[in-house]
């Protein structure tokens, strides 16, 4: 009888330590997965434009002035984004996280910009030179 009673103490204070051990873990575990869920709706609002992006050519607010430099107004945050390149050699998305930027060649050996990230407090000028895939940002 005693040898029955010492096994289901001992069996209680295993089952007792292991459920205080794995509190802390599913936790962990839960923390993980709020962390991927919400990276990925942060991903879906830039997918979806809302975030700061470059818009289409035929969205509201973009201007085209002919001359190879073309202008993004933002009235209701008066920020501006100007691009020195022919409108076909560009191809951005511009999103809230601050400082990045880069190149890719494209099929018939033109640059694109691939993407151009800033917090939008200045205006951003970017130059591509189409020969060497070189891109100058320039804060205004």
């Amino acid at each position: 009888m005693p040898e029955t009673r010492q096994r289901a103490r001992s069996n209680s204070l295993w089952l007792h330590h292991a459920i205080k051990l794995s509190i802390p873990v599913i936790g962990i575990i839960a923390m993980a997965a709020f962390h991927v869920l919400t990276a990925e709706m942060r991903v879906q609002n830039v997918c979806d434009g809302a975030n700061l992006r470059h818009p289409p050519p035929s969205a509201h607010g973009f201007r085209t002035t002919g001359t190879g430099k073309e202008t993004w107004n933002r009235p209701a945050r008066r920020r501006t984004a100007r691009f020195e390149a022919p409108i076909e050699d560009i191809n951005a998305w511009i999103v809230r996280s601050p400082g990045t930027y880069g190149v890719r060649p494209t099929v018939e050996g033109s640059c694109r910009i691939y993407s151009v990230e800033s917090h939008f407090s200045r205006n951003i000028t970017v130059t591509v030179d189409d020969e060497t895939c070189e891109v100058v940002v320039r804060i205004d």
